[in-house]
């Protein structure tokens, strides 16, 4: 009997030496892991539309870059703006796309993205093993002929497919 007394004695002088501390004071703690690990859950299982967020930047600015080309007509920055696996570039060398470009009546003026209504994972990675994801950028893009020199204002969808981590015009 004695034995257990004495315990009780030391539990109780052992509780009543510690300092108290409130349960509020592990609130955010109790808060902020249960809720990192649920957001780590989540963006692992994210549907690709809600992962896109993350991805609209990074084509936006391949967009900018590319139309910021084609309206300063700086050739080499358009052909470095093309996916390498594109068809296009693929059979097509430099030399060639600079001839066909100088040779262009056609001319982006100016343009506007009007935003980004897809991106989306590639569903074909047989047929194009190098992409990753596909990107259409909505576009308004003003275009002069110039052997006409007329212009005229057209909504366009342009492609950008992300290959080796960066976005390029499909």
């Amino acid at each position: 009997m004695d034995r257990r007394r004495n315990q009780k004695e030391e539990i109780q002088l052992f509780e009543s030496t510690s300092p108290r501390i409130p349960l509020t004071a592990y609130l955010p703690f109790l808060v902020a892991v249960p809720l990192i690990v649920l957001i780590l859950q989540a963006c692992s299982v994210l549907p690709d539309s809600w992962r896109n967020v993350f991805e609209e930047n990074s084509v936006r600015d391949a967009a900018k870059e590319y139309l910021e080309a084609e309206v300063n007509r700086d050739y080499e920055k358009i052909y470095r703006s093309l996916a390498p696996s594109s068809s296009y570039r693929s059979t097509t060398g430099y030399d060639s796309y600079l001839a066909e470009a100088a040779s262009s009546h056609m001319k982006i003026v100016s343009y506007r993205i009007v935003g980004i209504s897809r991106i989306d994972s590639n569903l074909d990675a047989r047929e194009f093993p190098n992409v990753e994801k596909i990107a259409q950028v909505d576009t308004d893009v003003v275009i002069r002929f110039e052997n006409s020199n007329q212009q005229m204002e057209v909504n366009y969808g342009f492609i950008f497919i992300k290959e080796g981590g960066r976005w390029y015009k499909g």
